[in-house]
């Protein structure tokens, strides 16, 4: 390898990481499937994929406590109605001085305003819960033309990472698909393979491409060099299963890491978050959905129990309809149909099984409160303390009847989700 191309290093590094993160995909797909089914891109084709999803979902109250704890997180910490963070020099007293806390007021002002122009508010959401349901996310925060600067947000499975020294998070290297026409609008006709360019000629602009962005430490860093290729942090781009030699689709770098990749709980030095609620819950959330079928297996069973007859009763029309009637011949006997055996589910075990499943689901997020008569008193009982936050998503007079619980004021926010969180 000590020929090795830069292009070849590229590639053979994102495959490394990929095949390491691959040990995740399995604990990764079953938060997937019994909490967020449509969540997770491990396949760049199927990214515009409809068709069911969800099937292992009977009860989905893990799904409605992760939502919970997604609202709480991002109105409690970083909610667009408030501020929630400021700008302090070095130097504490440095503030006392009325030009510099004018200048910094300004400053937080100029920021506040800017982060409203991009779309971080609408992709925080998406960061808080994959964080929470599998213990990491990541997305990209890059310079744009329109609105300073826009977020990215990848889907799990769709991306790889990997640590310094200090295991801060320094590459990431993210396979997705472009459309034919997006790939060319985007990296310019000419850069493209000409398998992209024979397909756009033809007007095949849907096709999907697949592509692959890395982003790490540039070995060929030059600190005093305006070729973007020689900034600190190497950006890249290359068309997956292209034949023109070592292409790339664009070349460039970045003077910040352009990734942003918080993780939940992380011991050990392991690159992706050890610990989540979803992890936690992961258990419990099973049970929950297998209790569930068990419970309706039963009812049904009790309901429309299988049955058993007599063999004359082979041919005849028999009804098991409610107020059905089924004739049979006098002298037979008499023996009309009768369950195979007598299906008694304890009901009330099953439904206290389920209710420790949802507190112990709960208690890993934020409980959920209905709205309609009586929410105050729900949530005065839940928070005998007082409220931090509430999320309003009805815009009720009781919502509003909660600022007088609120231990500060402006706590009420009118997005959220249908429930209170406390």
């Amino acid at each position: 390898m000590a020929n090795e191309t830069p292009y070849k290093k590229v590639i053979r590094h994102a495959k490394a990481l990929k095949d390491e993160r691959s040990t995740w995909d399995q604990d990764w797909r079953d938060l997937i499937d019994f909490v967020k089914p449509r969540s997770g891109l491990f396949v760049t084709t199927d990214k515009n994929k409809g068709g069911r999803r969800g099937s292992k979902i009977v009860d989905s109250e893990a799904t409605r406590a992760l939502n919970t704890l997604t609202a709480g997180m991002m109105n409690g910490m970083t909610s667009p109605t408030r501020p929630w963070f400021d700008y302090m020099p070095e130097d504490p007293d440095l503030k006392k001085y009325g030009p510099a806390e004018r200048w910094l007021y300004m400053a937080e002002q100029r920021t506040r305003d800017t982060l409203l122009r991009t779309n971080i508010y609408s992709v925080l959401p998406n960061t808080y819960r994959d964080a929470a349901l599998f213990g990491v996310h990541a997305c990209g925060w890059i310079r744009d033309g329109e609105s300073v600067m826009r977020a990215y947000p990848f889907p799990i499975g769709s991306y790889s990472l990997a640590c310094d020294k200090r295991n801060k998070v320094s590459t990431c290297a993210r396979e997705y698909a472009f459309s034919v026409s997006n790939l060319v609008e985007e990296f310019g006709y000419d850069n493209v393979s000409e398998r992209v360019q024979k397909l756009y000629r033809a007007g095949t602009y849907e096709q999907l491409v697949d592509v692959l962005w890395y982003v790490g430490p540039n070995h060929d860093y030059r600190p005093n060099a305006l070729a973007a290729k020689y900034k600190r942090w190497k950006s890249c781009y290359i068309e997956l299963g292209a034949n023109d030699g070592e292409k790339y689709l664009r070349e460039s770098g970045f003077d910040a890491f352009p990734i942003l990749a918080p993780r939940w709980e992380n011991e050990g030095g392991a690159t992706y978050g050890t610990d989540c609620p979803g992890f936690t819950s992961l258990g419990d959330t099973k049970q929950l959905q297998a209790t569930q079928r068990s419970k309706s297996v039963g009812i049904e069973k009790q309901g429309n129990p299988p049955v058993q007859g007599p063999a004359y009763l082979r041919d005849r029309d028999v009804s098991l309809l409610p107020g059905g009637v089924t004739f049979y011949e006098s002298g037979s006997g008499g023996e009309g149909l009768r369950p195979v055996y007598e299906v008694q589910p304890d009901l009330s075990g099953i439904r206290e099984d389920i209710l420790e499943n949802h507190d112990r689901i709960r208690s890993l997020g934020a409980t959920p409160v209905q709205y309609g008569d009586g929410l105050v008193a729900r949530v005065a009982e839940l928070a005998p303390t007082g409220v931090t936050v509430a999320l309003d998503a009805v815009g009720t007079d009781e919502a509003i009847a909660l600022s007088a619980l609120s231990v500060e004021s402006g706590a009420i926010s009118p997005s959220g989700t249908d429930s209170a969180s406390t």
